[in-house]
C-alpha cells in the first residue's frame, strides 16, 4: 500500500455499533460539541434577558397611613388657630408601590415574579409614564400632585364647615437641576410675575412663557409670610421659556392646617386627607373607633371624588393594614368588582359629602347597610 493510499484509509471514519444504530466516531464527537454550543447560546440569551431592562411597570400593594394618626411620633394633620378635637379609629390613605418608574428598571426576573404574584399587576410603562419622562421630572410631578391634593383636601374640609378660602397660585414642586432650583421653593406663593399679578395658573404660565429665551423672569413670592423679589433663570423648551417648576392651585385659609407626610406622592390621597382634617376640626369621633380606608382625588369646586389607579392593590394594602371598610371612587367600580379581598367591605362614593356620610354611618352602625356599593352600581 502506498503512503497516499494508507493515509486515505486512515482518514475514513470507523464504524462502531451503538445499541443497534450505526454511527461514526466523528458523528459522536460533533454531537456533544453541538449540544454545548446550543447550551452556551441559550445561557447567554437567558443572561441577557435577566440583565436587560424591560419596558414594564409592576404595581404592588403599598403601605396604608392613618391620616388622623401619627408617623414617627408626629401627627399627620396638625391645626393652629382653630379648636381641634380628639379622634379615634383610623382613616387610612392607601398607596401603591411601583417598580419600574422613570430612573428605575425592571428585568425579566421581576416581571416573571409579578406575573405569578396574584397581588401584583404588570403593565407596559407607557400606560402610566409618558415616553422620555425623566426621574427628576417624574419626582417633581409626584411632589406637586401631593401638595395639590393636600391643598384641595384642606379647602374641602374648611369650606364644609362654612368658612371661606382664598385661591392662590403656589409652587408645587421645583425640578431638580432646573433653572429655578435653589431660587424658588415648594410652597412659595406666587404674587407677581414680570410685574403682573398672579391671578391664575394660566396667567403665571403665560407670563413666564413670554419672557425672552435665556433671560431671567422677575417674580415676587410670599415665603413664610414675607414678600421676596426674585430673578428666576429660564430655559427654552418647545420654543417657550420655562423655569422648571410645577404650579398648583392653592388656598389661603382662615387658620393653619399642616399635613406632614414624606415619601408619598400623587393626588389620590385627597379624599382621605379631607376626611381626616374634617374629623379633627369637628367635635365627636367620626369613625366611632372603626378602621376605614379609602382612596380618591378631591375637587374643591364641586367636591367630586375622582378616579385613581391601582385600586386593586390599594384594597389589598387596606386589608393588610387591618381595615374592614374601604371607600372607593364611583368611577373605579369596574376595577373594584371581582377584586375585593376577603374581609373587606367596599362603599361607592362620588363626592366628599357621600364619603362623609359613609364614614358617619359606619361609625354609628359598624356596617355598610344602606350605603351604595360597587356591586350595585351600573
Amino acid at each position: 500500500m502506498t503512503f497516499p493510499a494508507y493515509w486515505e484509509e486512515r482518514r475514513k471514519p470507523r464504524r462502531v455499533h451503538n445499541g443497534g444504530v450505526n454511527a461514526t466516531t466523528s458523528d459522536r464527537g460533533r454531537a456533544p460539541r453541538a449540544r454545548l454550543i446550543v447550551a452556551a447560546v441559550l445561557a447567554v440569551l437567558l443572561l441577557l434577558a435577566f440583565i436587560t431592562p424591560l419596558p414594564y411597570v409592576i404595581e404592588y400593594p403599598g403601605p396604608a397611613v392613618n391620616t388622623i394618626g401619627e408617623v414617627e411620633g408626629k401627627p399627620v394633620i396638625s391645626i393652629e388657630g382653630h379648636p381641634s378635637y380628639p379622634t379615634s379609629g383610623q382613616l387610612d390613605l392607601t398607596t401603591v408601590s411601583i417598580a419600574g418608574a422613570p430612573g428605575h428598571s425592571v428585568y425579566a426576573g421581576d416581571v416573571l415574579r409579578g406575573w405569578f404574584d396574584p397581588h401584583a399587576r404588570v403593565i407596559p410603562r407607557e400606560a402610566i409614564f409618558p415616553e422620555g419622562l425623566s426621574a427628576s421630572t417624574n419626582e417633581a410631578f409626584n411632589v406637586a400632585n401631593m401638595n395639590s391634593s393636600q391643598q384641595e383636601a384642606i379647602a374641602q374640609a374648611v369650606t364644609a364647615l362654612g368658612k371661606e378660602v382664598t385661591p392662590l397660585v403656589l409652587i408645587g414642586a421645583v425640578r431638580q437641576g432646573g433653572p429655578a432650583d435653589g431660587v424658588l421653593e415648594p410652597g412659595d406663593e406666587v404674587v407677581q410675575v414680570a410685574g403682573k399679578p398672579a391671578g391664575s395658573l394660566q396667567e403665571v404660565r403665560e407670563a413666564t412663557a413670554s419672557t425672552p429665551a435665556g433671560q431671567k423672569v422677575q417674580m415676587q413670592v410670599r415665603r413664610a409670610g414675607k414678600l421676596i423679589d426674585l430673578q428666576v433663570p429660564t430655559e427654552t423648551s418647545g420654543g417657550k421659556s420655562r423655569v422648571g417648576v410645577v404650579l398648583v392651585r392653592g388656598y389661603r385659609f382662615p387658620f393653619e392646617v399642616k399635613i406632614s407626610l414624606d415619601n408619598i406622592g400623587g393626588p389620590s390621597a385627597g379624599m382621605m386627607f379631607a376626611l381626616g382634617v374634617y374629623d379633627k376640626l369637628t367635635p365627636g369621633e367620626l369613625t366611632g373607633g372603626k378602621n376605614i380606608a379609602g382612596t380618591g382625588t378631591i375637587d374643591t369646586g364641586d367636591g367630586k371624588v375622582g378616579r385613581i389607579g391601582g385600586i386593586a392593590q390599594k384594597m389589598i394594602g387596606a386589608r393588610n393594614s387591618g381595615a374592614r371598610f374601604f371607600l372607593a371612587p364611583a368611577d373605579n367600580c369596574k376595577e373594584v368588582r371581582g377584586n375585593v379581598p376577603d374581609g373587606l367591605e367596599v362603599v361607592r362614593v362620588g363626592t366628599f359629602q357621600e364619603a362623609l356620610h359613609a364614614v358617619e354611618t359606619i361609625g354609628k352602625t359598624g356596617n355598610i347597610k344602606g350605603l351604595p356599593t360597587c356591586a350595585a352600581s351600573r
